[in-house]
């Protein structure tokens, strides 16, 4: 795991987001040269998973009751959500077009 990524809600829906999370993609294939990027949202939260779309990630399923909301001392009592997982490869950033996406979004105007 790489990092969180949260943006305040003034620079929601401008091009903190896309920049941000922008350059540390670049960041993990071009000098880290990670195989794989994975992206988590809430299944309710739609601009996550359409900033992540939006980006070149896609959806590889759901990871059913993944977090517990409310830790409790009672194991097995706890409530979970699911977790929509998202990903990008390096094959999909070199080859399939992900990297000339993201450039071209980081490029509009600011």
């Amino acid at each position: 795991m790489t990092s969180f990524v949260t943006i305040i809600p003034v620079f929601q829906r401008t091009h903190v987001q896309t920049h941000s999370t922008g350059l540390l993609i670049q960041f993990l294939f071009d000098e880290f040269h990670f195989h794989r990027v994975q992206w988590s949202a809430h299944p309710d939260n739609a601009a996550s998973v359409n900033a992540a779309t939006r980006m070149g990630f896609a959806l590889e399923g759901v990871k059913d009751s993944f977090n517990p909301i409310n830790r409790t001392d009672t194991p097995g009592d706890e409530p979970s959500r699911d977790t929509l997982l998202l990903s990008m490869t390096q094959e999909m950033w070199e080859n399939e077009g992900a990297k000339e996406r993201l450039e071209t979004l980081m490029k509009r105007a600011m």
